[in-house]
């Protein structure tokens, strides 16, 4: 028993101040996960399609985004008979003008509507 003792109070010693030392970085990436903003189309207006994020968000000119749109499949799920939804792409977007808090571009596609989704294409 007190061999059991010694090991989990060393392990306390040990592990203590890394726990300690992490929670605070801990917090304040749940902060900022909580604070980023999801993008979306704003409206479009003369032919730029606007979203609601800007440089403040990191959004750069040149960046590109994939616009899609929640649609209705037709179908229901068996089980709770909710409508299944399925990601609708609209257009992609290129930014080319950004400011603090909104970003403009040409989008080839389809026309986007206040409201659709912008996610982010990385480059690989």
């Amino acid at each position: 028993m007190k061999l059991n003792d010694s090991a989990f109070d060393s392990l306390v010693q040990e592990l203590a101040p890394k726990i300690a030392s992490a929670i605070p970085a801990a917090a304040v990436q749940a902060q900022t996960a909580v604070a980023q903003k999801v993008p979306k189309v704003a409206g479009v207006q003369g032919g730029m399609t606007f979203l609601n994020v800007g440089s403040a968000n990191g959004v750069k000119s040149g960046d590109i985004f994939q616009i899609t749109r929640e649609v209705d499949s037709g179908m229901q799920d068996p089980d709770t008979h909710q409508p299944i939804m399925r990601k609708k792409k609209i257009c992609t977007l290129v930014v080319s003008d950004v400011d603090d808090a909104i970003a403009s571009g040409k989008c080839a596609g389809d026309v986007a509507k206040s409201g659709d989704i912008a996610s982010a294409v990385t480059n690989h």
